[in-house]
């Protein structure tokens, strides 16, 4: 396993990167970017190419390292292409390469028994820079933000029901924003928490304490890992969003999108608690049964 000090680094690299432009390569070779473990298979697809060998390449030297044979061509229904395969399975050498077929090159990608390392951490800690009501100061990336929608705490119900009241005010702050606005959702939220849940019952000697480097204002749950302290910050919004009957709110988000210039801390206006469904409901209940059990 890496130190967490390389770790750390190859974060702040990794963040760095993903918010760089990418170089142009040949969009008919078609690789792992994140990369291919030492003893797995490795195989590369080559789409509509007359071409019948292929080089792997060692991205820093520009050396060929390994060359091989192109697959016979297949017809594929999904992208109406025709395809070819490069597979280098044998080959495993730690390093960075790139498959070049003809005069197209792929981009680089590396091989190794970690490559799955920094992408899994950076994965993990996108869902606690999206946490909501939850002031903090990330060193790796650079994102602060200082308070995070607080109108939450007092989020309106939108509509008239038997339990509830249009204007009746629920604290629901906490949880994780949605992808790509500031709403939060429960059938989302539900289905995000269980699939992780799930991929710690499945491996827990993967996650760690200390492996999600929580930025300044986040502290992880004393006696868990960082994954399962972070699923349960999901979890425990997830919980007020329960009515009294069992059934939950579905979402609670404002009345408007904001723009692309709004930040957690910028975006004031009200927020509202919409609806109750029942495919919510019941993502929510499956939900919470795997985290009981965890």
């Amino acid at each position: 396993m890496q130190s967490k000090r390389s770790l750390r680094v190859a974060l702040a690299t990794g963040a760095a990167i993903f918010a760089t432009s990418a170089v142009a390569f040949a969009t008919e070779i078609h690789v792992d970017q994140v990369g291919y473990l030492t003893n797995h298979n490795k195989i590369a697809m080559v789409s509509d190419t007359a071409e019948q060998t292929f080089r792997l390449v060692n991205a820093g030297t520009g050396a060929t390292v390994y060359e091989g044979q192109l697959s016979a061509a297949r017809h594929d229904a999904n992208s109406n292409e025709y395809i070819k395969t490069a597979s280098f399975t044998d080959f495993t050498t730690a390093g960075r390469y790139r498959v070049e077929v003809g005069d197209s090159k792929s981009c680089d990608f590396s091989i190794g028994d970690n490559v799955y390392a920094v992408p899994t951490v950076l994965n993990l800690r996108s869902y606690t820079l999206s946490r909501a009501n939850n002031p903090f100061e990330d060193s790796i990336t650079g994102l602060q933000v200082k308070k995070g929608h607080p109108q939450t705490a007092h989020a309106e119900v939108y509509f008239t029901d038997k339990l509830n009241k249009k204007g009746d005010k629920v604290d629901v702050s906490g949880g994780w924003y949605d992808a790509g606005d500031y709403g939060k959702y429960i059938t989302t939220g539900a289905i995000s928490s269980a699939q992780l849940l799930l991929a710690y019952e499945a491996h827990p000697e993967h996650f760690t304490k200390g492996q999600l480097f929580f930025p300044k204002g986040i502290k992880g749950e004393a006696d868990m890992p960082d994954l399962l302290s972070e699923v349960k910050y999901e979890v425990d919004w997830m919980r007020k969003m329960q009515r009294k009957d069992g059934s939950t709110f579905h979402k609670v988000a404002g009345a408007q999108w904001p723009g692309f210039d709004k930040s957690p801390d910028t975006d004031d206006q009200p927020f509202f608690l919409y609806s109750t469904a029942s495919s919510s409901t019941a993502m929510y209940g499956a939900s919470l049964a795997v985290a009981s059990r965890v």
